[in-house]
C-alpha cells in the first residue's frame, strides 16, 4: 500500500502581531483632588479623601511633558466604579463616568499662567515700544498695589479692634 505524503514545504514561523504598547496600570493610594457626588447613591466624596485606586496611563494623550492618566476608584458608600481623567492642559480633573463633579465657587476656565501671559502680551502690544507708555503702565501698576496694601492694612486694624475684649462701662454717678 502506497502512502500519500504532502509535498515538502518550507516551514516558516507564523506572523506574530506587532506588540502594541500597553498602558501602565498601577494600584496605589490616592488623595482625591476634587469634590464629587456618586450617581448611584448620591453620596458626596470630598476633596482630600484617601482612596485606593487603579491608575492607568493614557498613551495617546500628552501635554508638554505631562501624561494624561485615567483613575478608577470606588464609591466609599456603594462601591460603584467612578472614572476620573486628568486634564494637564487646564491643570484640572474631569469625571468620565459614575459621578458628577462639584465645582468650586470661582474657577477660571484658563489657568493662571495663561491669563497672566495674555495680559502681558496685551500690555506689550499696547505699549508698542514706547518708553513713556511703559513707564505710565508701571507707575499705574504700582499705584494699584499700594492701594491694595493700604486696604489690607485698614482691614487688619478693623479686625484687631473687633478682637479686643470689651470692658464693661462704669456708671458715673455725681455726688452732691
Amino acid at each position: 500500500m502506497v502512502r500519500c505524503r504532502p509535498p515538502l514545504r518550507c516551514k516558516r514561523p507564523l506572523p506574530r502581531p506587532t506588540k502594541l504598547p500597553r498602558p501602565v496600570v498601577e494600584n496605589a493610594p490616592f488623595v482625591l483632588p476634587i469634590n464629587i457626588r456618586c450617581n448611584a447613591c448620591y453620596q458626596y466624596i470630598y476633596q482630600g479623601t484617601n482612596l485606593f485606586v487603579r491608575k492607568e496611563e493614557v498613551l495617546d494623550a500628552r501635554y508638554l511633558d505631562f501624561e494624561c492618566c485615567l483613575i478608577c476608584l470606588k464609591c466609599t458608600n456603594c462601591s460603584a466604579e467612578i472614572w476620573i481623567r486628568s486634564d494637564p492642559v487646564n491643570r484640572d480633573y474631569f469625571v468620565e463616568s459614575g459621578a458628577t463633579k462639584k465645582r468650586q465657587a470661582a474657577v477660571s476656565k484658563k489657568p493662571n499662567y495663561q491669563v497672566a501671559l495674555s495680559k502681558k502680551r496685551k500690555r506689550e502690544a499696547e505699549e508698542g515700544g514706547d518708553a513713556l507708555k511703559s513707564l505710565e503702565n508701571t507707575t499705574l501698576g504700582s499705584k494699584i498695589e499700594i492701594a491694595a496694601l493700604d486696604e489690607m492694612k485698614s482691614m487688619e486694624i478693623l479686625r484687631l479692634r473687633s478682637d479686643q475684649p470689651k470692658l464693661p462701662r462704669r456708671r458715673i454717678t455725681k455726688k452732691f
